[in-house]
């Protein structure tokens, strides 16, 4: 009997042993966790008191999305009225007989011969500065019974013949020179019909005697 008993309380001692040295740690009792648990809410507490405006940020993909500003664009300004320009004043076109008398302005050459327009006239003022001049040439100009100021310059042919030719020119004319030609004061006594003359110039013409120039 004794050894029976003696290998029994061996066995029981070898099994408490096994038990002890296999059994986990034991857990903190109940009361610690909640103490551990209520510490960690109170820092999480306290943290959130010191920075209150970060639980007011919201997320950028939460934040509405700012109105895109358009561009200032700015209106075309009116344009300034520009004043209106001074109108040219017209030219009368021209007769068959101030076609001519162009024409032998230019036969002539410009350089020393001219015309003036009017806006009532093609021609109303001519200068002829030749040493050729014809009978027939002034018999033309004559046709020109608008003509106000008439020149005769250098013309050596000049005589009282063409003087008499410009009789039909002696209602319009009120300006006539005869320069440097052979008059007589028989081309006086004809210009003296010109009646609306207000300047005569017969400088160099060595036929007139005592005539009034």
């Amino acid at each position: 009997m004794v050894p029976s008993l003696k290998r029994t309380y061996i066995l029981s001692l070898l099994v408490a042993i096994i038990f002890l040295a296999g059994c986990p740690p034991q857990r903190p009792a109940k009361k610690d966790f909640e103490k551990r648990r209520a510490a960690a809410q109170n820092a999480i507490d306290k943290a959130a008191d010191k920075a209150p405006e970060l639980s007011a940020v919201k997320p950028v993909s939460q934040q509405p999305a700012r109105p895109a500003v358009k561009p200032q664009t700015q209106r075309p300004q009116a344009p300034k009225a520009q004043p209106p320009k001074p109108a040219t004043p017209k030219v009368p076109s021209m007769t068959a007989d101030e076609e001519a008398v162009k024409a032998l302005v230019e036969r002539f050459g410009i350089a020393r011969n001219s015309y003036k327009s009017s806006p009532a006239r093609a021609i109303n003022e001519l200068s002829i500065d030749a040493n050729i001049l014809a009978l027939e040439d002034v018999q033309l100009i004559a046709k020109l019974t608008g003509l106000e100021k008439l020149s005769f310059t250098n013309c050596r042919d000049f005589s009282d013949e063409f003087t008499k030719e410009l009789l039909p020119l002696k209602d319009s004319l009120t300006s006539l020179k005869i320069g440097n030609s052979p008059i007589t004061n028989s081309s006086a006594e004809i210009i003296a019909e010109f009646q609306k003359l207000t300047e005569l110039n017969l400088e160099k013409s060595g036929g007139i005697r005592d005539a009034a120039c």
